[in-house]
């Protein structure tokens, strides 16, 4: 497995762009000094795993050949870099499959043939996810397990943490993303994919 970095060398923001994507076509519409785009061969769910762990990505392109793909794809990256967005590459948009990708948490999708849209959603995804930055790997957890309706006991009881502990990392997780009440902070965590509706 292989890694290579082109674009900018001082960015903020790192886009992995993962195997069966035309690197060329990509890059052309990420062209700006605030752009590194990182091309990995990440052929099997535990390479793109690795990478994820190693790269830390702000974006993650990738293609989606289906939607059973797709949707690992968008949950691995849930789970190992959760403030990363996803964007996928498709050859035709599915209507199904693109419902399915979006409820499990993608940013976006791409037609392959229509790249200049990159630079747009990868612009929008970045400053939505911007507060992410602020939330250490605790406040996350509580973030997820508030918006998926969990009640403060619960999530202490899953964290192994007191009511009072859960309460105060609420608080905290309010003022770091600007929001003023738990309805507020549970459509945020929608927005960035972090509360995403699985199909049964």
């Amino acid at each position: 497995m292989t890694a290579r970095v082109q674009m900018a060398k001082n960015t903020a923001i790192r886009v992995l762009l993962l195997h069966g994507l035309d690197e060329a076509s990509v890059g052309a519409g990420l062209v700006g000094e605030d752009m590194m785009l990182i091309e990995e061969h990440a052929e099997s769910p535990d390479a793109f795993a690795a990478a994820l762990l190693r790269l830390e990505p702000n974006v993650i392109i990738a293609p989606a050949s289906d939607k059973a793909d797709a949707i690992q794809t968008v949950r691995i990256a849930q789970e190992l870099c959760p403030a990363a967005a996803v964007i996928l590459v498709v050859d035709s948009i599915d209507e199904t499959a693109a419902v399915a990708a979006l409820r499990a948490g993608a940013e976006t999708l791409i037609l392959r043939r229509n790249f200049s849209r990159l630079r747009t959603a990868i612009d929008a995804a970045v400053a939505v996810r911007k507060p992410l930055t602020l939330l250490s790997r605790r406040q996350m957890e509580v973030l997820r397990l508030v918006a998926s309706g969990k009640t403060t006991r619960v999530i202490a009881e899953t964290l192994g943490l007191s009511a009072k502990t859960i309460e105060s990392h609420r608080t905290a997780l309010m003022k770091r993303l600007g929001v003023h009440d738990v309805t507020a902070l549970v459509r945020f965590a929608v927005r960035v994919g972090l509360a995403p509706v699985y199909e049964n």
